[in-house]
């Protein structure tokens, strides 16, 4: 875990750095402050008391970000410099999801995270759908092609009838 460096949050600026962009591990931290001490909730016990070490416990439990697409890039409009972080924004999504769930909901997603099934901040019902079609998938690969398939093909027509 020594690959995530702890910034220090008093020499906050508006001025954005140009030649880095934010942690992810510090977007998350924020997060994580705002959900205990603005918010004055607390953290489920299973997720580490330090806030720092909590939000690299999340970076962990999410899927790694894609390369090409969620690399942080420097905007520039109307005179104004900031920089675009989609891997940042998918994991605070998720948290912020995530943190407000009872604690069968957390445990659930957790579960199924930690048998490879990536959660990105569905909501539940869609996540247990994901899930067992997941379980599906696994028992009978052959038998849910076919079964995938047939929904692909209602749906295709559901969508030309419809036009």
């Amino acid at each position: 875990m020594g690959k995530y460096q702890k910034t220090d949050l008093t020499k906050k600026t508006n001025e954005v750095d140009e030649n880095k962009p934010p942690l992810v591990v510090d977007t998350i931290h924020d997060v994580f402050f705002d959900w205990t001490e603005i918010k004055n909730n607390s953290l489920p016990e299973f997720i580490p008391p330090n806030l720092y070490d909590a939000a690299r416990w999340w970076i962990e439990c999410q899927e790694k970000p894609d390369g090409r697409r969620e690399r942080p890039r420097l905007q520039r409009e109307h005179g104004r410099t900031h920089w675009i972080t989609p891997y940042h924004d998918r994991l605070v999504f998720a948290l912020k999801k995530y943190l407000p769930l009872t604690a069968p909901q957390q445990a659930f997603i957790l579960e199924h995270i930690r048998a490879g099934i990536p959660w990105r901040g569905d909501e539940i019902n869609y996540y247990n759908q994901v899930v067992e079609h997941q379980r599906m998938m696994d028992k009978n690969p052959e038998l849910f092609k076919k079964y995938a398939s047939k929904i692909i093909k209602q749906f295709a027509k559901s969508k030309i009838t419809a036009q």
